[in-house]
């Protein structure tokens, strides 16, 4: 079909139904259950954010469900708050457990996993710091020697030495402001990666201190026990429910692709959808500066010999 059709998929990251996987959790602890529940809710954001970044994501529809992307997104925030929420939080809260050592050790190591990623990521940020500050304190561009000088007498004024030079020095400038601003944003990233790693530590060490929790009252125990006859009760359904969603995305985006590539004949665009290929506003970057500047000594070296040839002729 590959030789006769192409390939009529966009070349986009798309996670099928296969991840959802209900074999996986059979056996394993509800906290790592429910760490497994949280990563496929990633995956299936994911695949939102891609749809969303296609051309029409927002408007297309899936036939079978008749969703279009905001309300599956609506749809798997729904599943998150109201039915995944009100059976997991209390089991973290309450610390249910099957076999308390093992989550903890599963927890545990968890921990150890991001200390090292967030040893790492203090690492590349004072790296970058250092190069940021190293980077600051080179010189400025030095044309005031520059701009003392004449015009050559083999060029007319308007295009003289200093005119080029300025020309090259708003060309540096411009690149100097770029670097300076990819800087920055390496930086930013960095720096949330540490605060989500913050954040995951938090939520890590709350569900340690709840597992490894001694006050177990009756009530407690009868909560427990309470809480987790309903989670083996509703997780089936779930992963079923999730494996529908992706279902729904896979759909979404093989519509989306034939659109994008042409195969169905039915490519259009929403005067309200978002622009494709743009490209900044300000014209004064180092591209067009370095147009300017060829076209500036092409017109130089055309002008001056027929501005010569000019007053020879009038002699």
């Amino acid at each position: 079909m590959i030789e006769d059709q192409g390939v009529v998929r966009a070349d986009r990251r798309m996670y099928s139904s296969n991840v959802v996987d209900a074999n996986i959790v059979e056996g394993l602890d509800y906290l790592i259950m429910y760490e497994v529940l949280l990563e496929r809710l990633r995956l299936l954001d994911a695949n939102i954010a891609t749809l969303r970044g296609m051309p029409n994501g927002l408007v297309v529809v899936d036939e079978v469900s008749n969703f279009n992307l905001p309300d599956l997104e609506q749809a798997v925030n729904d599943v998150r708050l109201y039915q995944i929420g009100p059976v997991m939080n209390p089991i973290g809260t309450l610390g249910v457990a099957k076999d308390i050592r093992t989550v903890e050790l599963y927890f545990n190591n968890a921990l150890e996993t991001l200390a090292r990623t967030t040893s790492v990521l203090e690492d590349k940020q004072r790296n970058f710091e250092k190069a940021y500050e190293d980077y600051s304190q080179v010189s400025p561009l030095e044309v005031s020697g520059r701009s003392g000088g004449a015009s050559t007498g083999s060029m007319i004024p308007q295009f003289g030495a200093e005119f080029l030079d300025k020309i090259v020095d708003l060309t540096k400038s411009g690149e100097d402001l770029e670097y300076r601003q990819n800087l920055n944003q390496r930086g930013l990233a960095i720096a949330n990666e540490l605060a989500d790693a913050a954040g995951e530590r938090v939520r890590i060490q709350a569900l340690i201190t709840a597992v490894q929790g001694t006050d177990d009252t009756p009530e407690k125990i009868a909560l427990k026990k309470e809480y987790e006859a309903r989670l083996l009760k509703e997780m089936p359904g779930l992963f079923v429910q999730l494996e529908g969603y992706f279902d729904v995305c896979t759909r979404l985006y093989l519509k989306l692709s034939g659109e994008q590539l042409g195969s169905t004949g039915e490519l259009y665009r929403y005067t309200d959808g978002e622009i494709d290929v743009s490209v900044s506003g300000n014209i004064l970057n180092s591209s067009n500066i370095k147009l300017f500047a060829i076209v500036c000594f092409l017109v130089m070296m055309i002008t001056v010999p027929l501005t010569m040839v000019r007053n020879a002729l009038r002699k």
